[in-house]
């Protein structure tokens, strides 16, 4: 009886997983977007007025980004995996938490440029760092996802 339970659950799962990766992908598009216009706007900007306005929008925007990854990271670990998908589970997990880590680092990042005009280059790189550590995480946990699935 047991076995057959299990392929249900793991359809389930797998299910609320896609459910999942569909509104954490819109997330990255949104927070990748904002970044691109945020970006033009703090290299296009002409004084210090445009130059604080455009790190205010960066801070905002990430904060935004931070909280939509945050809720991910709720919505993810809500949904227990069944044994199959432990490792994925725990990868994505690790993901989610880069993903917010980064964002607060970020913030910090920005948030001292404007607040106090400095830039601490260290702290942008492990930010930069943790993001690219996720992003390879992250297509690590679909090619894992792809091979317990078989699906594309």
């Amino acid at each position: 009886m047991l076995n057959h339970l299990q392929p249900a659950q793991e359809k389930a799962y797998v299910e609320s997983v896609k459910i999942f990766v569909d509104k954490f992908y819109e997330h990255r598009r949104e927070y990748k977007a904002g970044l691109e216009l945020i970006g033009t706007q703090v290299r296009s900007a002409r004084n210090d007025a445009e130059y604080r306005q455009a790190l205010q929008q960066a801070v905002t925007h990430l904060e935004n980004s931070r909280q939509w990854f945050r809720q991910d990271m709720d919505d993810f670990t809500r949904v227990l995996p069944p044994p199959k998908y432990q490792d994925f589970y725990l990868l994505m997990n690790s993901v989610l938490r880069d993903y917010v880590g980064a964002m607060t680092a970020f913030i910090t990042y920005y948030s001292m440029n404007l607040n106090q005009g400095t830039q601490d280059l260290q702290l942008a790189n492990s930010a930069s760092s943790q993001l690219r550590t996720a992003n390879e995480n992250l297509q690590r946990a679909a090619l894992m996802l792809t091979e317990l699935t078989g699906e594309r």
